[in-house]
């Protein structure tokens, strides 16, 4: 099984800060795969601006198959505020 942190994603070089204000549900989707430091503001305010997803996929040791998971919850965010902007 390949290491989370070498998966091939177009998000995961993104910042996760950048990642929080491109759509609305990135904040609980992060929450639910265990990033939990992230509901709270001031930690957000943080730790997001100095991590890519790449970088807190490795930190958070999240196997392969929960950084798929994560990433595919991920882009079904992207996909349903991409469907509500159009």
């Amino acid at each position: 099984m390949p290491r989370a942190d070498h998966l091939p994603h177009p998000i995961l070089d993104r910042r996760v800060s950048d990642l929080l204000a491109a759509a609305p549900g990135v904040l609980e989707r992060l929450v639910e795969a265990g990033f939990a430091p992230l509901a709270n503001p001031a930690a957000r305010a943080v730790l997001a601006p100095t991590v890519t997803l790449r970088q807190a996929i490795a930190l958070r040791g999240l196997d392969a198959a929960r950084a798929d998971a994560l990433l595919a919850g991920l882009t079904l965010v992207f996909r349903e505020d991409a469907a509500c902007r159009a």
